[in-house]
């Protein structure tokens, strides 16, 4: 030892035991000082989880609302024409899927034309956003930069506050066309209630901002929006075109006094002043110590062969005297606890380690047992370092204490070994279901979700194989092709049918992971799943709604169109001719008129059954619209004039059939109709003109005694284009006064006037009167 530094302390005792004090004063309070910080550190991560499931929850329920309105997007899109009808049918479908979503509406170009539901909603109706000077901004935006634009929350036209989120709708074959928007409110109390957010403002002071889903730049519409100019703990909501901001501090802001360190602060004091007692009494009775010192060398041979038994460890040995002072360490004590071997040699095991430990030294020596326990510091690497420490009293012979023996040993990897074993028992509870199965698909443990999707209790399904989810609706391929992607890539997600413990058999969306072992086999598997059976269903009835008429359950015009498209692009690349049949039925409006609409639905219902036994599978029968069905006649012949005979055949087949009595309950119905027949081939004829040929052929088989087939002649054409010129100068002749009427009266034999002939004739300016014919067509 530095006899300089033995002679200081024992001149200045007091002043030796003072800077022992304050040092041990120092010490008190970095620990204090670093137990306030863990304190505040605890609660910014408690912030954090808070956040980041408001998060989860407030975006997921924006997110799944849009998803819904985009299906009346689409719909709009590529049915501009959509009838208010149509459109409440589908927005009911995607009001009922989604409860927070509280109105819809359909705006053509800048009006709001439909709404739903319609009550309580009346004053939306009409109303043009470019009279409405806050909503108007963000609806020029979205129209400039083509994508969804979220308003408000805002005051609405209809009452009350909510979130409009506005999805632009542009024409389906033209992207530069603008035909308006889908409009739907959400909620916004229901949002904020579904997601939690009372519940969580009891809990912490919470503020959000971001109106207009602007983020930053936005405005506050939750909260204090002081929070986001102080230390507050913030996170990021992502919406569609743009986001919210979010920011949290606990009631009364960070609290970093614990009662641990109120404890350290007042502990401290009486530490320090403990510290400057038995330091100067240390340093009294080191005078005593030189005395002996010839005693001490005798066993410092003793020492060196113990301290050689002891570095040889891996585990720190400290030992101590009766009053706590450490004299003596190993290597491995020194890199454990952090402190070179000189000061560990200064330091007592009350300063080293936690009140638990300086408790002990205080007792009575009858009282003193073993003690263990655990701590932690930070490391050379800055990560945490946990230690476990072994505090044992040495007695002799006697019963009278000699001293302690302290022995540390790291614990970290057991630490963090035993943190993940408990983050990953929280992750799977989760709210998909869970399997996990050995090499041999015996399944091993499933968690809480998997139980209430499928029904089947932990204890029932550990052990069993999983074919006791299997449904039967999927044959050996399907599975042979699912495992064999499994075996390349180790992984494989897709949607299956399985079965339930009740029997019902339910549409799942499943991911299959494969964990391979060290040697690189498969030692597990495990899957996650989802019921989507519900969200498969409304898939169906939305496209069912979208595509077919819902009395005949036959293709509507939209879904006429897409066939006819693709019909007319393979008779082009395999040159093989198909017909449109445009049937009408004859006097439908009669029957109508006189039985009631309940009675028409129920024959155009039976004529949409007989007309589908009369074609081939491959055909497509659409009902488009009245008492008006279409038929497209696909791949046909390579020679227009056979194909034309098939169409004809089928177009008699349709007719005969038409022709027969339907029953209709109480009456007999006699009825029939008339068809008109267009080919179509390589020839290079739009859609439009296609059904427009038919349409006219069949008017021209109406015309002729109804109950007939006719094909499209040009000369029908023609004598169309000549109707609308005649009924376009008739309309000028009028405004012109260039009628000419002539009359010559009647008179009986007696000479009294009985009446008169009257004639108008057309006094055309270029050529005079009009001739017969082109009076004729006047006439019609």
């Amino acid at each position: 030892m530095d006899k300089s530094y033995i002679g200081l302390s024992s001149r200045y005792p007091r002043l030796f035991a003072l800077g022992v004090a304050l040092i041990v004063f120092l010490g008190l309070w970095a620990i204090d000082n670093n137990e306030r910080e863990l304190a505040i550190q605890k609660q910014k991560v408690d912030i954090i989880e808070k956040l980041v499931v408001l998060r989860t929850k407030l975006g997921t329920g924006m997110t799944s609302n849009i998803s819904a309105a985009r299906v009346l997007a689409v719909t709009f899109a590529t049915k501009p024409d959509l009838s208010e009808q149509e459109f409440k049918v589908l927005a009911a479908e995607v009001a009922s899927a989604n409860p927070s979503i509280r109105n819809l509406v359909l705006v053509k170009g800048t009006v709001a034309s439909y709404v739903y539901p319609y009550k309580g909603n009346e004053k939306i109706l009409g109303a043009d956003y470019r009279q409405l000077p806050k909503q108007w901004p963000v609806y020029q935006r979205m129209i400039e930069e083509h994508t969804i634009q979220i308003a408000g929350p805002l005051t609405l036209v209809q009452g009350g506050v909510g979130l409009v989120v506005r999805i632009p709708v542009y024409q389906h074959e033209n992207r530069d066309e603008f035909l308006g928007s889908i409009a739907m409110v959400v909620n916004y109390d229901q949002l904020l209630e579904q997601a939690g957010v009372a519940q969580m403002q009891n809990e912490i002071n919470l503020s959000i901002r971001g109106r207009d889903a602007k983020g930053s730049k936005g405005e506050v519409f939750l909260g204090d929006g002081s929070l986001f100019a102080g230390d507050a703990v913030r996170q990021s909501i992502i919406l569609p075109g743009g986001s919210w901001e979010l920011a949290a501090l606990p009631h009364g802001g960070w609290q970093g006094t614990t009662r641990l360190s109120r404890f350290i602060e007042v502990f401290g004091v009486i530490v320090c002043l403990m510290a400057w007692m038995l330091s100067y009494q240390s340093t009294i009775k080191r005078r005593q110590r030189e005395l002996n010192a010839e005693e001490l060398r005798e066993s410092e041979a003793l020492l060196r062969l113990r301290n050689e038994a002891l570095s040889a460890t891996s585990q720190g040995v400290m030992i101590a005297g009766s009053d706590g002072h450490i004299n003596y360490v190993n290597e491995a004590a020194c890199h454990l606890s952090g402190y070179a071997e000189d000061a560990l040699h200064e330091k007592k095991f009350g300063d080293l380690f936690t009140r638990a430990v300086a408790n002990m030294l205080v007792q009575d020596n009858e009282e003193q047992k073993p003690l263990t326990l655990e701590y932690s510091r930070p490391g050379d690497n800055g990560q945490l370092l946990w230690l476990e420490l072994l505090l044992t009293p040495v007695y002799d012979q006697q019963a009278r204490l000699q001293q302690y023996v302290a022995l540390l040993r790291d614990i970290t990897d057991k630490k963090l070994a035993d943190k993940e074993l408990e983050i990953a028992a929280m992750a799977f509870e989760t709210e998909e279901g869970i399997l996990i199965t050995d090499a041999n698909l015996i399944i091993l443990r499933v968690n809480k979700a998997f139980t209430r999707i499928t029904g089947y209790e932990a204890s029932e399904a550990i052990g069993q194989g999983t074919r006791l989810l299997q449904s039967g609706r999927h044959d050996e391929t399907f599975y042979s092709e699912m495992w064999e992607e499994i075996r390349r890539n180790h992984r494989w997600q897709g949607e299956l049918w399985n079965r339930r413990k009740n029997g019902e058999i339910y549409s799942e969306r499943l991911v299959v992971s494969a964990v391979l072992d060290e040697d690189g086999k498969v030692s597990n598997y495990v899957g996650s799943f989802n019921d989507i059976t519900e969200h498969k269903v409304s898939e169906e009835k939305i496209h069912q709604l979208a595509f077919f008429d819902p009395l005949t359950s036959l293709p509507n015009r939209r879904l006429l169109l897409d066939r006819l498209a693709r019909a007319l692009s393979l008779s082009r690349r395999h040159l093989r001719y198909g017909a449109i049949l445009m049937i009408d039925l004859d006097n439908f409006k009669t029957l109508n008129d006189t039985q009631g609409h309940n009675m028409g639905d129920l024959l155009l219902t039976q004529i949409g059954k007989r007309i589908h036994a009369c074609v081939r599978a491959d055909d497509t029968v659409s009902r488009t619209g009245g008492d008006e069905f279409v038929v497209l006649l696909e791949g046909l012949h390579e020679e227009q004039q056979y194909a034309a005979g098939l169409a004809e055949n089928v177009a008699e087949k349709i007719r005969l059939t038409l022709s027969q009595t339907i029953n209709l309950g109480h009456i007999d119905y006699e009825s029939s109709g008339s068809i008109g027949i267009t080919m179509f081939g390589a020839e290079a004829v739009g859609i439009d003109e296609l059904l427009r040929r038919a349409d006219m052929a069949m008017y021209q088989a109406k015309a002729l005694g109804k109950n007939s087939v006719r094909f499209f002649d040009p000369s029908m054409q023609a004598a169309l284009e000549f109707r609308t010129a005649m009924e376009t100068d008739l309309r000028h002749a009028l405004i012109h006064d260039q009628f000419v009427l002539h009359y010559q009266l009647q008179v009986s034999a007696l000479g009294d006037p009985i009446g008169a002939e009257v004639l108008l004739r057309w006094s055309v300016p270029s050529s005079g009167f009009c001739g017969r014919c082109e009076t004729h067509f006047a006439r019609d």
